[in-house]
């Protein structure tokens, strides 16, 4: 791709003091691609775990075998990100997954994503089991958009700020559900136990009604 450029010769492009410092300083790059490192490796240590608390869900009922996906960018909303997809299937109508990502300056977080055919296999037990646990701090996905991730209040709704008929509307009615833990980065250190926590409650989360 080829771009063209007519500037005057008066236009000058100039850095802030602060972005001059960061421009110049090749251990902010460096330390960026650490810390990236550092969470494909924190992601890859929670396989065994996703296998030992979500392989049976996934045998029994969904029938499909996966392999972990761990990619990164640095785009999303203009910022770098880190997302492992497992287990999971994408296809081009039906998708479940648990999603789990960090983005760079926010947060990590950890989705149920359903759509298609999984969302009418699923929904009714996921909202049993809900209503059944009513203390966890899950969020519910409310754009129409189904690939943003962000916790603005136009993606993402706390469950409990919702009534049960608001929940049942939008469970029933939307082609795709959402359900979402969200931790801060601050919580780091803590991350590997917060991630079993996070894929234990959606294993319990996914069990058949009695």
């Amino acid at each position: 791709m080829t771009y063209l450029f007519c500037m005057s010769d008066t236009t000058k492009i100039m850095l802030s003091p602060r972005e001059l410092a960061i421009v110049t300083d090749k251990e902010f790059i460096l330390t960026k691609h650490q810390i990236i490192q550092q969470v494909f490796d924190l992601f890859q240590q929670q396989v065994p775990f996703i296998q030992q608390h979500l392989q049976t869900f996934w045998n029994s009922q969904i029938g499909s075998d996966s392999l972990p996906k761990i990619s990164r960018g640095d785009h999303y909303r203009q910022l770098p990100f880190v997302v492992m997809d497992y287990p999971a299937v994408f296809d081009k109508q039906d998708r479940v997954a648990i999603r789990t990502l960090f983005l760079w300056g926010d947060s990590f977080s950890v989705t149920l994503h359903v759509a298609g055919k999984y969302k009418m296999l699923l929904w009714h037990q996921i909202l049993h089991n809900l209503i059944q646990n009513p203390t966890l701090p899950y969020y519910i996905g409310v754009s129409k958009n189904e690939w943003e991730h962000h916790f603005e209040e136009d993606n993402y709704l706390p469950i409990f700020s919702l009534s049960p008929s608001s929940l049942l509307k939008r469970m029933e009615e939307s082609p795709f559900i959402k359900i979402a833990l969200r931790y801060p980065l601050a919580q780091w250190n803590d991350m590997a136990k917060h991630f079993e926590e996070a894929y234990r409650n959606f294993s319990e989360l996914l069990q058949e009604m009695p």
